[in-house]
């Protein structure tokens, strides 16, 4: 799926989605590369939501 995929299904923007994905990145909760989300800390993230 691509990000402007996501983004349309999540209701953001594609900057906006980009930008909470780097967040979560530098956060260590999710690796991201130019085709894959690695998945880093499952547990922090389900406490985001």
């Amino acid at each position: 799926m691509s990000k402007e995929e996501l983004s349309r299904l999540f209701g953001v923007s594609r900057p906006a989605l980009v930008n909470v994905m780097m967040q979560m990145a530098d956060e260590g909760l999710i690796g991201v590369d130019r085709r894959k989300i690695l998945i880093k800390d499952r547990i922090a993230l389900q406490r985001l939501f």
